[in-house]
Formats: structure tokens, sequence, C-alpha cells
């Protein structure tokens, strides 16, 4: 499993992670449009959002349901 914050989110991510420190991790937008990918760097892994518009995502793993978080304007 893993966990986000902050949420709200501006400039940056943060995932915490469990089990899945070798998989890979997808954000969505609300349009279901994929918009970056990676891949976990251990324990914890940071996730620059700059350029990326306000508004709702959702973030998954391969293995995991996924979460939705908001990104908000400065």
């Amino acid at each position: 499993s893993f966990a986000i914050f902050p949420n709200p989110a501006t400039n940056e991510l943060t995932l915490a992670s469990i089990t899945n420190s070798n998989s890979t991790w997808i954000i969505y937008d609300a349009l279901g449009n994929s918009v970056l990918t990676g891949a976990f760097n251990g324990a914890t892994t940071k996730i620059n959002l700059v350029g990326l518009p306000a508004g709702i995502y959702w973030i998954t793993t391969d293995t995991e349901i996924p979460q939705r978080f908001l990104i908000t304007s400065d």
C-alpha cells in the first residue's frame, strides 16, 4: 500500500510506500489521461508537479487502487 501527502499539493507530492518500493506509479487527470509516470525510489518518492494545472488527479501503482488528490495554485 502507499500514502500520498500533502493533499492538496502545490508543487510536489510525496509517495510513501510500504510494499511497492519496486513498482511504478501513474498520475491521471480528471479526464483519465496519463500525465506523469515514474518509479518508486525506495520507501519515499517525491514527484514534481510543476507544470500541471490546478485540479483533481488520480495516482495509482501497478497493484493498488487509485487515490485522488488535488493540485492547488500557489
